[in-house]
């Protein structure tokens, strides 16, 4: 409540006008190409504006009278004139489904369904994924202290180098972090009765979601200002349009990727990164820093489900902030690697279109 208060107070205050206030600035200072002002990041703000408006004073105060009410009367019932959009059968059936132990909820993977599943079922298709020592690695103990040391050793190089400001490290460090955990949406458009698991890491407020949002930032206009990069199927048409193909001896080939995420190993995406950061302004230290932190994130992903933590052998899981970056960046390793002649090399996150 104490946020969304904040939130009510924050509109207003920067709704009222204001005088001008000026202070002195000293504009012969630079910034670092990797400056958060560069990038149009900023350090999250912990301002809370004094109490102004009477108006949303008024009602903040009533608010809180009316939680404190619920709570001292332990208010539990609904009122008699709320109506319900089920009968009651359906609002017991539907109690009885939320306590039950042994099944799960998760909206599906694709079409918007809620799909209610056997726990124990959900459960042993995630560890069969976590199976395939080609992908995923057990750790005894929780690894975030090492990591945290890590980052942190390559951030105050970047300082001490010039490369990155104090507010860049301020931005990049996660003083108290979130514990990555593993989830799986079930692709029932594939099989309704034993769907398999789509991987998910939920790793919002990790130590490595700053990075992974830097990174983005930095990276994605390499991305999607080439050429072959292509946003939607509306812009493929538009392309496809402009092209002028010679009667015979040409092929339409169209690619989908299996596994995507799991199927692009670390070290071919970090040489696409490092091949597309060469064409820019970025000097060779600034370079080096931004691999050393892409290295971070790809070598020591770690995530936890149940009680046991997992390390990540390749790529990226869907959740991560830039899951679109990897793959991009491979298509376009892979078109500069071809030996045959294309007349057109198009592409999305999941698929590639060639003549």
């Amino acid at each position: 409540m104490e946020r969304f208060f904040r939130s009510l107070r924050l509109k207003s205050f920067f709704n009222t006008p204001r005088p001008l206030e000026f202070t002195y600035c000293n504009t012969g200072l630079g910034h670092s190409q990797l400056s958060l002002k560069k990038l149009g990041l900023r350090n999250k703000s912990t301002f809370v504006p004094p109490p102004g408006d009477n108006a949303v004073e008024t009602y903040i105060k009533m608010v809180k009278k009316d939680i404190d009410l619920v709570k001292k009367n332990n208010i539990d019932t609904i009122p008699a004139n709320v109506r319900y959009n089920m009968s009651r059968n359906e609002q017991q059936e539907l109690r009885t489904l939320m306590n039950e132990p042994d099944i799960i909820f998760k909206p599906a993977d694709k079409g918007g369904a809620l799909v209610v599943m056997d726990r124990d079922q959900y459960i042993q298709e995630i560890l069969n994924q976590l199976s395939n020592e080609e992908v995923y690695k057990k750790v005894s103990k929780d690894p975030l202290p090492e990591i945290q040391k890590r980052i942190a050793q390559i951030i105050d190089q970047g300082v001490e180098d010039g490369i990155i400001e104090k507010d860049t490290k301020k931005f990049l460090i996660k003083e108290h972090p979130m514990t990555p955990v593993l989830y799986t949406l079930p692709k029932i458009h594939k099989d309704p009765a034993h769907p398999p698991g789509r991987p998910i890491v939920a790793g919002t407020d990790s130590v490595f979601s700053p990075l992974a949002t830097y990174l983005d930032r930095v990276l994605q206009p390499l991305v999607v200002n080439t050429r072959s990069y292509l946003k939607d199927n509306m812009q493929l048409l538009n392309q496809l349009q402009n092209i002028t193909l010679p009667n015979t001896g040409v092929l339409l080939v169209s690619l989908d990727v299996g596994s995507l995420y799991t199927s692009i190993s670390h070290e071919m995406g970090i040489q696409a990164a490092s091949d597309s950061l060469l064409n820019t302004d970025h000097s060779g230290s600034e370079q080096s820093f931004l691999i050393d932190l892409l290295k971070i994130v790809l070598y020591e992903n770690y995530f936890l489900f149940g009680d046991t933590y997992y390390m990540q052998r390749r790529a990226q899981p869907w959740g991560v902030m830039w899951r679109q970056l990897m793959p991009i960046c491979t298509w376009q390793a892979l078109r500069n690697s071809m030996y045959i002649q294309t007349f057109c090399f198009l592409h999305t996150v999941f698929s590639i279109v060639a003549t």
